[in-house]
């Protein structure tokens, strides 16, 4: 897992798993959501911090919510790094 900022513009968090990949960058968040038995189909987000309001880790299982300007509520199963991710977003709000 990568916390610290890279001067080539890398990720300044990075979680990987099987189906999820989350990453935060220096002005936006991009997560990969693969689907599907071979990891066909999925789905691709990208959040700009401008339209971020709200960022939250919740419950036992560290599930990070991110609520944006237009009203729009994500969850991501992040489990212990929810947290290290909630720092990283609110350390660039």
């Amino acid at each position: 897992m990568k916390e610290t900022p890279t001067p080539e513009g890398g990720p300044i968090f990075h979680y990987s798993r099987p189906g999820l990949t989350f990453d935060v960058f220096a002005n936006r968040i991009d997560v990969q959501e693969r689907g599907g038995l071979l990891g066909m189909g999925g789905k691709k987000t990208s959040i700009l911090f401008r339209n971020i309001t709200d960022v939250q880790v919740e419950g036992l299982t560290k599930q990070l919510t991110i609520r944006t300007s237009g009203g729009e509520k994500m969850k991501w199963q992040l489990g212990g790094n929810g947290e290290k991710a909630r720092q990283a977003i609110v350390s660039r709000l």
